[in-house]
């Protein structure tokens, strides 16, 4: 008995996706908004602790940022991935965060705009510490020429009461 030819033309085709391994299996990705409110939630690594949890659980679509809501520190968190890893990241931040925190309540809900890639968060964030960290050191610099004035100063004061009082400088440390 003859075979219709379509039959030959899919069992090619299906030969042809098992060789090639051309089957693309459907993941349902979801995104949601996670706030995590309390007393200290900002300057305690919140963001950074985040980061590395999601790059931990492959989560592909992150972002955080720090405001304020009804006059609470807030970390504002996005995430879009599998329903499996978002699950799993929800699950450990509820029991989890970084040390020296004041968590007062963490709430989740549906999300429906766009949410940047986890290399496009961590590039921004890594060049924002960058910054502090620039911003520290020039200030420290700053700090550092007004004492080394002010020493100077003292030290020209204390020559003059010598040179006046005759007795040797004394250098307490």
């Amino acid at each position: 008995m003859k075979r219709p030819l379509y039959e030959g033309v899919f069992l090619f085709f299906l030969f042809f996706l098992f060789k090639f391994n051309y089957f693309v299996i459907s993941i349902k990705m979801i995104k949601k908004k996670i706030l995590i409110k309390g007393r200290k939630v900002h300057n305690v690594g919140y963001r950074l602790f985040l980061m590395n949890l999601a790059d931990d659980l492959g989560i592909e679509n992150f972002d955080a940022k720090n405001v304020h809501e009804d006059e609470k520190q807030c970390v504002k968190v996005l995430v879009k991935s599998s329903e499996s890893k978002v699950n799993k990241f929800f699950n450990i931040l509820r029991e989890d965060f970084p040390e020296h925190t004041k968590v007062e309540s963490i709430d989740i809900e549906g999300y429906g705009e766009w949410v940047k890639s986890l290399e496009s968060f961590r590039s921004g964030f890594n060049s924002h510490q960058l910054s502090k960290i620039a911003n520290a050191g020039v200030g420290m610099d700053k700090t550092l020429s007004k004492l080394n004035q002010n020493f100077g100063g003292m030290n020209e004061t204390l020559n003059e009461l010598n040179q006046n009082t005759g007795k040797k400088q004394i250098l307490i440390i």
